[in-house]
């Protein structure tokens, strides 16, 4: 699966072979980032290590990991047809970025909320109704939307006229005090 069309798909692209990685989307990147610092808050000790993750992400869902970008923000995660980024922003707290069709498939949502969970450690179907929620409310939005639930975050969105939707799951090993199971 390629880039998305449009402002956000003017991200480069790069990677270490001949299949190449996808560059992240600027709004996403920065949300990435937003999310990590709110979500890492006091837990420096307690993240497992980004690669660990990765492969047992790639194990449950027979994805062939690709390893560390050049640039050593993420770790890209191939399949058919599917495809997931790993982000280690911050200590105890990683994301998982997915790039998919507009608009989603279940089968997609399947791929989304099975990968998730192994990062999350929630069950699939809590992570698919956040992550069907966060994709109604950004079709009828310009805006990126996030939803909070207890240890994970859902950010996504699209730009108008592409093919391709983004969305973001984030853990969060310890939820907010504002947040509620």
């Amino acid at each position: 699966m390629g880039c998305a069309e449009g402002r956000w798909s003017e991200a480069r692209r790069r990677g270490s072979d001949a299949r190449s990685l996808c560059q992240p989307m600027p709004a996403i990147l920065l949300a990435i980032g937003i999310l990590a610092n709110i979500s890492s808050a006091g837990r420096a000790g307690a993240a497992v290590p980004c690669g660990e993750v990765a492969l047992e992400i790639a194990m449950s869902s027979k994805l062939e990991n690709r390893g560390l970008s050049k640039d050593g923000t993420f770790i890209s995660l191939s399949g058919n047809p599917y495809n997931a980024y790993l982000y280690c922003a911050a200590p105890g707290s990683m994301s998982l970025r997915f790039l998919g069709p507009k608009p989603p498939v279940d089968d997609w949502y399947a791929f989304v909320s099975k990968t998730s969970s192994v990062l999350t450690k929630r069950h699939q179907r809590v992570i698919r109704l956040a992550a069907e929620r966060c994709v109604s409310e950004a079709s009828k939005s310009s805006h990126l939307i996030e939803i909070s639930s207890a240890g994970f975050g859902v950010l996504c969105g699209s730009e108008s006229g592409t093919p391709y939707f983004e969305l973001v799951v984030t853990q969060r090993l310890k939820p907010p005090a504002t947040e509620k199971p």
